[in-house]
C-alpha cells in the first residue's frame, strides 16, 4: 500500500463532477497515493489550489510535484516540469524537453528522448540522461549549493552537459561529444569522470580521476593558489599526447605550459605534473609527455 498524504482542496467543479465546499477554510482529503498541488484546475478559478495524483500525467506539457515521502512519478511525453521534493523518489520522463529535480532524498531520475535538464538535488542521487542533447546541473533553479550528495549521472547518446559540485560523484558521458564537470572551488572531491565514445571535455579538481575514453579529449585540471599541499592530485588514466589536450587552471586562469614541471617515472609508467612545487596531476599508464621543463 502506498503511503498516506494529504492536500487542501479548494475548488468547485461544474457539470457532473462533485461539488467540494471547504469547511473552516479547508477540506483535508486523505488519499492512498502521492498528490500533486497545482495553482489552477479545469472548472475552478485561477487562484484555486487543487490537488491531483502524481500518476495522472498526460502526453502533453505537465507540471508535477511529489511529496515529502518516496514518490514514483512517470511524466510521460511532453515538455514536463517535475519536482519530487522530499523522499527517495523515482522519476521517469518520456519524449520531450523536460526539466526535473529530485529534491531532497536519494532519488533516481530517468530522462527520455529530447533535450532534458535534470538535477538530482540533495542526497545520493542517480540520474540517467536519455537520448538527445541533455543538461544535468546543480545550477538549475538556483539550487547549486544544495547538491551535496554522492551522485551517479549517466549521459545518453547525445552531446550531454553534466555538472556536479559537492560530494563524491561519478559521471558518465557515454556516446556523444560531452562536457563533464565535477569541481567546486576550495573543496577537494573524489569524483570519477568517464567520457566514453566521442571527443569529450572533462574538468575536475583535487582527488578526482578522469578517463576520456575513445576520441580526442580535453582534460581540465583546477587548482587553487596557496591551497593545502596535501590535497590528492587529479589522476588521468588514458592521456594520449598524440590526440588529447591537457589544460591546468590556477584560480580559474589557464596556466602556461612552461610553468608546469614534469617528472617522468618509467618504472611506475606515469608522468607527474607539479605547479609551483605542488603535485597537481598524475598521467597514469603513459610516459609520453613533452614538457617544457622536465625533472632530471
Amino acid at each position: 500500500m502506498q503511503h498516506l498524504t494529504w492536500a487542501i482542496w479548494r475548488a468547485i467543479s461544474g457539470g457532473s463532477n462533485p461539488v467540494m465546499e471547504d469547511f473552516m477554510g479547508a477540506l483535508l482529503l486523505f488519499a492512498l497515493f502521492p498528490l500533486v498541488l497545482f495553482g489552477a484546475f479545469a472548472g475552478s478559478d485561477d487562484d484555486d489550489d487543487v490537488a491531483v495524483p502524481v500518476n495522472e500525467a498526460t502526453n502533453g506539457d505537465d507540471e508535477l510535484y511529489g511529496s515529502d515521502e518516496p514518490d514514483r512519478i512517470d511524466a510521460l511525453a511532453g515538455d514536463d516540469f517535475v519536482n519530487g521534493f522530499g523522499g527517495d523518489d523515482l522519476i521517469t520522463f518520456g519524449a520531450g524537453n523536460d526539466l526535473g529535480s529530485g529534491g531532497a532524498g536519494s532519488d533516481t531520475l530517468y530522462g527520455g528522448a529530447g533535450e532534458d535538464s535534470l538535477l538530482g538535488g540533495t542526497g545520493d542521487d542517480t540520474v540517467y540522461l536519455g537520448e538527445g542533447d541533455d543538461l544535468s546541473s546543480p545550477e538549475i533553479a538556483d539550487v547549486a549549493a544544495l547538491d551535496a550528495g554522492n551522485d551517479v549521472i549517466l549521459g545518453g547518446g547525445g552531446n550531454d552537459i553534466i555538472r556536479d559540485s559537492l560530494g563524491s560523484d561519478t559521471l558518465y558521458g557515454n556516446a556523444g561529444n560531452d562536457l563533464l564537470v565535477a569541481r567546486s572551488e576550495g573543496v577537494a572531491g573524489a569524483d570519477e569522470l568517464f567520457g566514453g565514445i566521442g571527443s569529450d571535455t572533462l574538468e575536475a579538481g583535487y582527488g578526482s580521476t578522469m578517463t576520456g575514453g575513445a576520441g580526442a579529449d580535453v582534460f581540465g585540471i583546477y587548482t587553487i593558489a596557496d591551497d593545502n599541499e596535501e590535497n590528492a592530485p587529479v589522476v588521468i588514466t588514458d592521456y594520449d599526447e598524440s590526440r588529447d589536450t591537457l589544460i591546468v587552471y590556477l584560480d580559474e586562469v589557464e596556466v602556461p605550459a612552461f610553468n608546469l614541471f614534469a617528472e617522468i617515472d618509467t618504472d611506475a609508467n606515469e608522468v607527474r605534473l607539479l605547479l609551483e612545487g605542488q603535485l597537481v596531476a598524475v598521467l597514469a599508464n603513459t610516459t609520453s609527455y613533452t614538457p617544457v621543463t622536465q625533472a632530471a
